[in-house]
């Protein structure tokens, strides 16, 4: 405000004099704000909090503040102190524990309150947690040109409260400070540092983390260069395939191995220096390689061999795999000998193939004509060979014996001829059919006849060949001694004479009766025309030519070979055109002036002074080369397809061309035409196949081929069937399973699933696994339960197996009968009548009858002594 100021006397008020403008206060104010309140010493009921007095105090003294506090949550301060506090820390206590609060301080002086603080930092009342101890073995797992991965343990005390995390912090060789390298704790216990200067040093440790926050590092010993890491491939062979793999026919092999090595390396899968990619399915990754073939026949068995590959070097391993199975059926054919008036021996040979097993003998097997009925002679014959007794005389027998090894039992070999048993030593039957004619020529002629069908009861030691000319009736013996062999070459024959041969057996009793008389045969040289050229090969072919080369005939008919024509004719054309005016001396040719991306046909033929021979056409049509073209090209490969089993199935990928190829889809090497099954379709880029999935076999690897004239390419795929557990309706359980006390009860259960089901075996309601008398093998299309020395009361009864995947879970009980002897039957014996010459006695059926019906009682009956009563 201003004043003003005026001078008086008897006359009266001079003029004012105004002041400047006062303002009118007091020399003091409220004070300023405080600092921002530290908060440390935390626990369950109480913290401790600090802070700077504030930088304008008003003028006057700070006599005192004022401590408020709030949950974080609330919108309310509530004052903590009842007593303004002088000093600037104070504790701050009748905290709820795990209630997360904020504190504010305000300053007094002798004008009054002052305005509050900023909120401290919220604080959880809570004692506090201890940091993990160091985490353990840091190590330095792989580095690369700009990246390093480490990899450590968990620390063995995690502290106060689990481990949430890890940091990771690094420091240059020629630098103090440490730098982190993650702000938000990593979860695993594995780390990669990327975007890394090339030959650059550095240090790294790594701290664990929980709720009390980071505890001590761990160094990662000494210092790591940041250059790329070099590790010689090796790997790990598991014990299983030190002796060899050893799998049944039908079953799956699988090869799994740990590989290392730095670059990663690559593996190869050969078989005997064959490549198996086609026969087997091949995976790898960082850590393993593994091969796996479904369905294993006997051809499987080998040398496998895996061959690992990288900057460093190479390294192999051999695995030996034997796939065993039921022997093949023994080799022919059937011969008999020693035939009796009741007894004849059958002989045979051995199996080529013994299914991997000792064949554990053979069972011989014989049949009455004309009856169908087929008897077992004898079902363990350990030799090759069987004398079969009580035959009938003069009854004609077929025979038929099968291999045994401990996998199963072969298909029969099945006589060829029947074998009639008669008293021997008679001279043998002629041969059946008159000699054939084999060869002829000016001066000889070849034969071949066959086995007499009976050889009298005493093997035929030889033959002999007698000749007539057809002028005369008289007949000549061609050979002194015995042929032994059923083939023979007549010499010394008189040039354009006509001959007939018949044959006479011989055995120790004596000679046959002649055989029927041969077809007459004039001696002279066969002159003919030449055989039809050998297989005609392509050689080259281009834009307007081609050239073909071809194999001699196989005969030249007796007289050289003039030379060859060669033809042509354009696909599609009827009439063929010769290829040149003369004949072809050399067995090669080229034909030019042919049309561009056209199909031609070709047939060659041989001539000599007889005349032409039948003509060899080509296989298959040849097409002339485009100029320009673009061979198929792929756009986008076939990715593997997962779908359920009943469900279509879709294989799709991009191929492109020019001109437009021609598209075609495999399986196992076989094509796949359009039908209900398969589905195709093409629009020249996008090429799809559609399978209606309707078994488990339907998956495997697909293959689409795509070939127009300038190349061809393809792709694969692999469809994977998902389904519900069941069992494999083509292999239906029996409704009762039997085996004997002391032997080995096998049950075996076929079934369709996939992803490949958990199986569990049940016996009533307890599980089953596998110890010393039980054995439980699960592949992915069966599981196989066998009980070694089965007991009546122990094992009998019902069995349960489960098969359990993501979709669904399926069981069956199997009834199992272990047959025993019966137990003695219940007593008392009660006698129901007593005569004079027999008694009268009856019983109760005993409590067990071992499995089986009881078929009778066997009753005794035993005198009492003397001094016993009866």
């Amino acid at each position: 405000r201003s004043s003003d100021l005026a001078a008086t006397n008897r006359f009266g008020f001079g003029s004012y004099l105004q002041s400047e403008i006062v303002e009118c206060k007091s020399s003091i104010s409220i004070p300023g704000p405080p600092d921002t309140p530290q908060v440390f010493d935390i626990s369950r009921d109480g913290i401790t909090l600090s802070w700077y007095p504030p930088e304008e105090d008003g003028g006057s003294t700070i006599i005192g503040y004022i401590v408020e506090r709030k949950e974080v949550r609330a919108d309310r301060w509530v004052r903590a102190n009842k007593v303004p506090v002088t000093m600037t820390r104070y504790r701050s206590t009748g905290l709820i524990e795990g209630l997360e609060y904020e504190h504010r301080i305000t300053a007094i002086n002798a004008r009054g309150v002052g305005k509050p603080s900023r909120p401290s930092k919220p604080a959880v009342a809570m004692d506090p947690i201890a940091p993990p101890e160091k985490p353990q073995n840091p190590r330095v797992t792989d580095t690369t040109r700009t990246s390093v991965s480490l990899a450590w343990s968990p620390p063995e005390e995690e502290g106060g409260s689990k481990v949430s995390g890890y940091l990771i912090e690094m420091q240059k060789v020629d630098q103090y400070e440490w730098t982190k390298c993650n702000t938000t704790p990593t979860k695993i216990c594995e780390y990669t540092l990327t975007h890394l200067p090339q030959g650059a040093e550095y240090r790294f440790r790594v701290l664990a983390c929980n709720a009390g926050g980071p505890g001590e590092p761990a160094d990662v010993p000494g210092t790591v260069k940041i250059t790329e890491m070099l590790e010689y491939p090796d790997y790990e062979l598991d014990d299983r395939y030190q002796e060899g793999l050893i799998v049944r026919q039908g079953g799956v092999i699988k090869i799994s191995i740990p590989i290392k090595g730095k670059p990663i390396p690559i593996c190869k899968w050969t078989k005997e220096g064959h490549d198996v990619s086609k026969r087997a399915m091949i995976a790898t990754s960082e850590t393993h390689t593994e091969l796996v073939i479904k369905e294993s026949v006997r051809e499987d068995s080998g040398t496998y061999d895996l061959m690992l590959e990288n900057k460093c070097g190479k390294k192999a391993v051999y695995i030996k795999v034997k796939v065993i199975g039921g022997p093949d059926m023994p080799e022919g054919p059937l011969e008999y000998d020693d035939i009796q008036a009741r007894s004849v021996r059958v002989s045979w040979r051995a199996p080529a193939d013994d299914g991997g097993s000792d064949i554990l003998g053979y069972i011989v097997e014989r049949r009455e004509v004309p009856k169908t009925a087929w008897y077992t002679v004898d079902s363990r014959v350990k030799a090759t060979s069987l004398v079969v007794k009580g035959l009938k005389e003069n009854v004609e027998y077929h025979f038929r014996v099968s291999a045994e090894n401990q996998f199963g039992i072969s298909k029969s070999l099945k006589s060829e001829e029947s074998v009639i048993p008669k008293t021997p030593l008679n001279p043998p039957e002629p041969p059946y059919n008159p000699p054939e004619i084999l060869d002829v020529t000016k001066s000889s002629i070849s034969l071949s006849w066959s086995r007499p069908k009976d050889d009298g009861g005493s093997r035929v030691t030889g033959y002999y060949i007698e000749r007539k000319e057809t002028s005369t009736d008289k007949w000549v013996r061609q050979n002194k001694t015995q042929i032994t062999t059923t083939m023979y070459t007549v010499t010394g024959l008189v040039p354009d004479a006509e001959y007939q041969f018949r044959i006479i057996a011989q055995n120790d009793v004596g000679q046959s009766e002649a055989s029927p008389a041969s077809e007459a045969v004039v001696c002279k040289d066969p002159f003919d025309k030449p055989s039809q050229p050998g297989e005609i090969e392509v050689t080259s072919v281009s834009k307007d030519s081609i050239s073909i080369q071809w194999e001699r005939p196989e005969c030249d008919g007796g007289k050289e070979i003039l030379g060859y024509w060669v033809e042509y004719r354009q696909s599609g054309d009827t009439a063929w055109k010769k290829c040149s005016k003369e004949r072809v001396k050399d067995r090669q040719f080229t034909m030019g002036g042919l049309l561009e991306a056209t199909e031609y046909e070709f047939r060659v033929c041989a001539e000599n002074e007889t005349g032409m021979s039948r003509p060899r056409r080509t296989a298959v049509t040849i097409k002339t080369k485009l100029t320009s073209g673009e061979a198929p090209g792929i756009r986008q490969e076939i990715k593997d397809v997962t779908a359920t089993l009943g469900e279509p199935a879709k294989l799709t990928c991009q191929i492109v061309g020019r001109p437009l190829p021609d598209i075609k889809w495999y399986r196992f090497g076989k094509e796949l035409v359009q039908s209900r099954k398969y589905k195709t379709s093409s629009d020249g880029r996008n090429h799809s196949l559609t399978v209606l999935t309707e078994e488990q076999e339907d998956e495997g690897v697909y293959t689409c081929i795509a070939v127009n004239d300038a190349g061809e390419t393809e792709t694969s795929g692999k469809l994977l069937l998902q389904a519900t557990p069941q069992f494999h309706p083509g292999y239906p359980l029996k409704e009762k399973y039997y085996a004997g006390v002391g032997s080995t009860l096998r049950l075996h259960v076929v079934y369709i699933g996939r992803p490949v089901p958990a199986i569990t075996w049940f016996y009533g309601k307890k599980p089953l696994k596998s110890s010393e008398n039980i054995q439980i093998e699960n592949t992915e299309h069966y599981t196989h339960l066998v009980i070694k020395n089965v007991q009546h009361k122990t094992h009998a009864g019902k069995y349960k197996v489960q098969l359990s995947n993501i979709l669904g879970t399926v069981d069956t009980v199997l009834n199992v009968e272990i047959q025993d002897k019966p137990d003695k039957p219940t007593g008392p014996v009660v006698v129901e009548a007593l005569l004079k010459n027999s008694v009268v006695i009856s019983w109760k059926p005993p409590a067990d009858d071992g499995g089986s019906l009881i078929t009778n009682y066997v009753v005794e009956r035993q005198e009492a002594k003397e001094d016993r009563k009866s």
